[in-house]
């Protein structure tokens, strides 16, 4: 809902009173629980998992625990790995972030590494295009892995029966 620059400095600092600086896990935790997220989650399961569903899972005598884990999870599969793809995305291609959070060069993304290709007046580009080229295998991957569930996902997005 808000742009990522307003709320990186109260983030750095909670991550800072945390000693998440210069670890993974500090890069990794803005990307673990997103807006959109929870945004996206909310809208699948309102729609695409009948209440009746639930109703009846509750009548067997499921706890709201086990409703969760064994009906509405495994019926939001599509959305949780289109989600996952996205998060997935966002976090590989940041920039601004990880440069707050790696004092280190031993520390730095790969979004960061392709900078360090670049000087004040000239660049190695055969390196630059060598190290841009190598930067999408992984999301390509990860969009082959769950392309069936990103495709599901949208095909399923504002039915209603």
């Amino acid at each position: 809902m808000f742009p990522f620059e307003t709320y990186m400095i109260p983030l750095f600092l909670t991550m800072k009173s945390f000693g998440l600086i210069n670890t993974y896990v500090g890069i990794a935790s803005p990307y673990l629980i997103m807006s959109f997220g929870i945004f996206l989650m909310r809208q699948h399961i309102a729609h695409a998992i009948p209440d009746e569903l639930l109703d009846a899972a509750r009548v067997d005598g499921a706890s709201e625990l086990r409703i969760f884990l064994r009906v509405v999870v495994p019926l939001s599969a599509s959305a949780i790995g289109a989600l996952g793809i996205l998060a997935f995305i966002q976090a590989w291609s940041a920039f601004i972030w990880p440069l707050l959070m790696a004092t280190s060069r031993g520390m730095y993304l790969m979004e960061l590494g392709l900078s360090t290709f670049q000087s004040r007046y000239t660049a190695d580009y055969n390196l630059l295009t060598a190290a841009a080229m190598l930067n999408t295998i992984p999301m390509l991957i990860a969009f082959i892995v769950l392309r069936r569930q990103i495709i599901e996902s949208v095909a399923l997005t504002g039915l209603k029966g």
